[in-house]
């Protein structure tokens, strides 16, 4: 096999391909991420806005998947970094680099299995989910008219797809509408299902054992580690974007939640197949013994709440008994999704009587959607972290946010890099090219009056038109709540007319409005803080930044 190109070599080309120019951050990063590779050293880097950091890691990622023969593997925590890395930056950098290395860089995103079509549930093969699992038991589905015509359409559109894969689907269709043709990894049948080899998640995954770059998010990349599915390909080097928000998605990804409304959901899929009228009971008790308490954490179990849980478990232990199938012929997907349901349930309460040291247990109340849940999560995942994740492969870690009080001890330790036993790391801040005072205005405008709970005021939507206006759309507005957004949304919308079109977060796919709002530059996306994170529109479609109240997260 020829020598390959040095990493300058490679860099310069890169550089020169997407039409940058040399920036010295960019260049140290890209240098300490080569060396961590080559000893095997774990790297926390922070790289300020407009290093290039995804250039800094993603060439010598290829270089050494060129030289092992192994893919790497890229996290993120958005999805909006993921089709940047995906959709703009792999693309150019492989046309880049395809002259140096002999052959075209190859690349693949890898999502969980709700992101595809199920081939098995477009023919039949699982029940349809009604109205009242969608919504919560109790609730109107309102837009049934709609989701049965978006429903239609997917079925027309699974016919045409090669990939199954929900980002390809422009415009976009609601959740709910998605979920009548997508199915969990626990509803899944697996290797037994009728149509295992037509599967676009087996197919996408097959695919991504090939490439030299697999992109994923943080969730999916911690459920590979944890859980030891080997959903993602051998590899021996992982690098995490977005990596201060890494140990709130792998806390997320293992808290477990009961409610009433997923028992009766629960109770409503298995009732086809098992007796559940104890299910259905023990989910009264539950809902009484919640009342008892206060929301916040739960230093104990209290009477009312052990009883309940245990009359849970001791449903769901009967029930999943009963739909054990006699054999595995017998597994269809009515039989898989109550399995799901009801393990799901099962699982959780045996996690809270369990009462684990490092486990937190809390109430929760959702007042508008009126929904009480008992949640339980590690008060710390760091030892999870440094066995699963930093144990079998040398990590980078990246973002524009990770010193504290210039150092990374604090975010190394909650990554369970510090310490005894801990393994070895080093941690590297390369700046920002920007020239902040110079290149940018930082405005407080401090006559509006203060952010209320009924929303924004006529007064901050004057403001935001007039900035809107002298900006010339071009504007990205980040707001606290969904609600907020919606509401802004609706009301620029009525005082800019057609001159200034405005895009709202959840209207469509996120890759789908990040494009729209790129390629016009009278257009503005409004959107909750997901938006900031990944989303890189360069130029001048994007010239001013509104955020509704501060602090921010």
């Amino acid at each position: 096999m020829p020598e390959l190109p040095s990493l300058d070599e490679l860099m310069s080309a890169a550089v020169s391909g997407v039409g940058g120019v040399p920036r010295p951050g960019q260049a140290k990063m890209a240098q300490a991420v080569e060396h961590a590779i080559e000893t095997g050293e774990h790297l926390l880097v922070q790289a300020g806005t407009g290093t290039g950091k995804s250039l800094a890691y993603l060439v010598p990622a290829i270089r050494h998947a060129f030289d092992v023969n192994k893919p790497a593997v890229v996290a993120t925590a958005t999805l909006a970094l993921q089709a940047q890395i995906v959709d703009r930056d792999m693309p150019r950098l492989a046309d880049a680099l395809e002259p140096l290395l002999g052959r075209r860089p190859t690349y693949a995103l890898v999502k969980g299995r709700r992101n595809y079509l199920c081939q098995h549930k477009l023919t039949g093969g699982y029940p349809d989910d009604d109205a009242d699992t969608l919504l919560g038991v109790g609730q109107v589905d309102a837009d049934a008219g709609r989701t049965g015509r978006e429903v239609v359409r997917l079925r027309e559109w699974a016919n045409e797809t090669d990939s199954g894969d929900r980002d390809e689907l422009v415009p976009g269709v609601s959740e709910k509408a998605w979920r009548q043709v997508s199915v969990s990894s626990h509803e899944c049948l697996g290797s037994k299902c009728p149509v295992v080899e037509e599967c676009f998640v087996e197919l996408a995954r097959a695919d991504a054992k090939e490439v030299d770059v697999v992109v994923t998010n943080h969730s999916f990349m911690a459920i590979d580690a944890f859980e030891g599915r080997q959903m993602l390909p051998e590899h021996d080097v992982v690098v995490v974007d977005e990596a201060h928000e890494l140990v709130d998605r792998v806390t997320a990804t293992i808290t477990d939640e009961l409610t009433t409304g997923t028992i009766s959901a629960a109770a409503k899929r298995c009732g086809r197949l098992a007796d559940t009228d104890d299910l259905k009971r023990s989910a009264d008790l539950l809902k009484d013994a919640l009342e008892q308490h206060q929301e916040g954490r739960l230093l104990g179990l209290s009477d009312p709440l052990e009883m309940a849980i245990r009359a849970i478990l001791d449903a769901a232990r009967s029930i999943a008994s009963e739909l054990k199938p006699k054999n595995p012929q017998d597994n269809d997907g009515v039989r898989q999704m109550a399995r799901a349901a009801i393990e799901d349930i099962f699982s959780t309460c045996e996690r809270i009587l369990e009462e684990r040291e490092l486990d937190v247990l809390w109430i929760s109340h959702n007042a508008r959607a009126n929904i009480t849940a008992l949640r339980v999560a590690p008060m710390s995942v760091a030892m999870l972290m440094r066995d699963k994740i930093f144990g079998e492969r040398t990590v980078v870690m990246t973002s524009a946010t990770l010193e504290l009080g210039g150092s990374f001890d604090a975010v190394a330790g909650t990554l369970g890099l510090r310490g005894a036993g801990g393994p070895a790391w080093n941690g590297l801040d390369v700046g920002s090219p920007f020239d902040y005072p110079k290149q940018g205005i930082a405005y407080v405008a401090q006559h509006l009056p203060a952010p209320g709970r009924d929303g924004m005021s006529e007064q901050a939507f004057d403001e935001i038109e007039t900035l809107i206006r002298a900006a010339g759309g071009r504007t990205l507005g980040l707001f606290s709540s969904m609600r907020a957004a919606q509401s802004a949304a609706e009301a620029m919308r009525e005082r800019l007319g057609d001159d200034f079109p405005v895009l709202c977060q959840g209207e469509d796919q996120m890759g789908t409005l990040v494009r729209r709002f790129a390629s016009d530059a009278n257009t503005c996306l409004f959107g909750t803080m997901t938006l900031w994170q990944g989303v890189d529109v360069p130029g001048s479609s994007l010239q001013l930044v509104i955020i509704d109240r501060i602090p921010f997260p």
